[in-house]
């Protein structure tokens, strides 16, 4: 019967109570990551003050011979630098960086404030006329012709490699460096003002039909997601409960299967967090840039890669790692309850000289006959005495 119940508990704690764990503590460990202000509002806020400088740093490098070797690659870099103003700069001519520096901001603070609970849960609306009047500016496009214009002109193949890519949206990298005809580049900025104007719209509805959360929609969704424990921890309960033979046993069961349960995520979360960490360096941005220009971006973003990676796996170390403390702490308990006795106590052995010998059954009918006191013997073996 035993045997049959331990059987019994571990099946269910395998196939029911260890996957339940499993997806449980992923769960919790990515929707706390999801709804976090940290991730939400601040991350893209230190991304949003070094774009203008990835940009001319990029700019900068990409025009060193030992950094970007393909030819046609290296002739778009050193003519954008011909040119008299930095990308950093014509992002601040157009009103980008502006748009970035208020607009932007202060969306991600009202963020903030609504997921922290500062600020009562209500619609926000994101203008993105601003971000779409920058993309159409005047100033974007004679950029591009400044651009082209340090450029030689386009020859036969070249002509026909722009004209191929006319109404395609390729980045520009992809097209060969030289200046097509004035009727080909009108085409490809009308392309562009028309992909600008149906990609973008007017503006973005954030928190609309969200109603009212006391403690914040970050705390409220986080301790949400927390309580979706009580499912796989009942389970493996019941599975302990099963194949316990004694609160020792129950403890011992609970334990080891809450702690295989936190170690198998612990281990795939650092695994995959490392895979995640190897594909910022294989994963191509695009299929027609060369190596060496996903290479130096690569470079100049890969602190943006590793906190994307950081903010989204920690969690789930986090929580794993709470649940396998669990785990040993309910196991160091039935370590304790085991070296105790049925009352509680700690069962001692009695000393070697107190240990008596068991009693054969003359010596227990001899202990039983009542003793004759010496006024009931006779009165010749008194003298005698």
């Amino acid at each position: 019967m035993n045997t049959f119940r331990k059987i019994s508990g571990l099946l269910l704690i395998i196939f029911i109570g260890l996957p339940l764990m499993f997806g449980i503590i992923w769960a919790v460990g990515i929707t706390k990551a999801a709804v976090s202000p940290e991730f939400i509002t601040e991350f893209p806020q230190e991304i949003i003050a070094e774009i203008p400088l990835i940009i001319d740093e990029v700019f900068e490098e990409g025009q060193k011979k030992n950094v970007i070797s393909d030819p046609n690659t290296r002739a778009w870099f050193e003519a954008a630098a011909s040119v008299e103003i930095s990308p950093r700069e014509l992002i601040r001519r157009i009103g980008l960086e502006d748009w970035m520096d208020h607009e932007l901001s202060g969306l991600f603070e009202d963020v903030e404030d609504i997921l922290r609970g500062n600020r009562r849960v209500r619609t926000l609306v994101f203008d993105l006329r601003p971000l779409e009047d920058a993309l159409l500016h005047e100033e974007f496009f004679l950029y591009i012709e400044d651009v082209l214009d340090n450029l030689p002109l386009c020859d036969e193949t070249g002509q026909r490699r722009w004209d191929r890519f006319r109404g395609k949206d390729v980045d520009w990298f992809s097209r060969k460096a030289c200046r097509p005809d004035r009727e080909t580049l009108i085409s490809i900025f009308e392309d562009m003002r028309d992909s600008i104007e149906y990609d973008i719209p007017d503006d973005v509805s954030l928190f609309e039909n969200v109603h009212f959360f006391p403690l914040g929609i970050s705390r409220a969704v986080t301790w949400l997601s927390y309580s979706l424990f009580l499912f796989p921890a009942a389970v493996l309960f019941l599975a302990a409960l099963i194949a316990a033979t004694s609160p020792a046993s129950f403890f011992r069961w609970s334990g080891i299967s809450i702690l295989v349960g936190g170690l198998i995520p612990l281990i795939s979360s650092l695994f995959f967090k490392q895979i995640a960490r190897w594909a910022i360096f294989t994963s191509p941005y695009s299929d027609s840039w060369s190596t060496e220009l996903q290479n130096l971006i690569v470079d100049k973003t890969e602190w943006i890669h590793l906190s994307l990676i950081d903010f989204l796996f920690s969690p789930v170390v986090q929580v794993a790692g709470v649940v396998c403390v669990v785990g040993v702490i309910l196991f160091a308990i039935s370590l304790i309850v085991s070296s105790r006795g049925p009352s509680g106590y700690k069962t001692q052995a009695a000393p070697s000289s107190q240990i008596e010998a068991p009693k054969t059954k003359s010596q227990q009918s001899e202990e039983t006959k009542p003793k004759e006191s010496k006024s009931d013997l006779p009165e010749g073996s008194k003298e005698e005495k």
